[in-house]
């Protein structure tokens, strides 16, 4: 019997952003730079509730949809010029991958990091 899957909260998303980016300023190697990462995640939600596999899966899961909604804010920044960015944006987002942008805080953290853009 497979362990049943236990969706990521909202919170749970802004520590991963946040673990991510505190284990940037390590020069740790790739495998150790995930543990790095699952070490913080897990003093930030003070449990040990997801595994670094979980943790790094779903990191990038966040981050591809999170560079695609960050292309569409930049592109909307700097060409539209009605409305409030960040609506156009997200109805931009939902009409062109058909699903709403549903990890706002975790890319309100990331964006504020230059290597989540690399």
């Amino acid at each position: 019997m497979t362990p049943k899957k236990i969706n990521w909260s909202e919170n749970e998303e802004e520590n991963l952003a946040r673990a991510w980016i505190a284990a940037l300023e390590d020069s740790v190697t790739r495998p150790k730079f995930w543990i790095k990462v699952g070490n913080i995640f897990h003093e930030l939600m003070g449990c040990q509730n997801r595994s670094v596999d979980e943790i790094c899966s779903k990191y990038h899961d966040i981050k591809v949809k999170c560079v695609e909604f960050n292309g569409i804010y930049n592109f909307v920044i700097n060409n539209v010029h009605e409305g409030d960015p960040f609506v156009v944006a997200m109805n931009q987002y939902e009409d062109t991958k058909r699903t709403p942008f549903k990890h706002v805080e975790a890319w309100r953290i990331l964006r504020e990091c230059p290597k989540f853009s690399e």
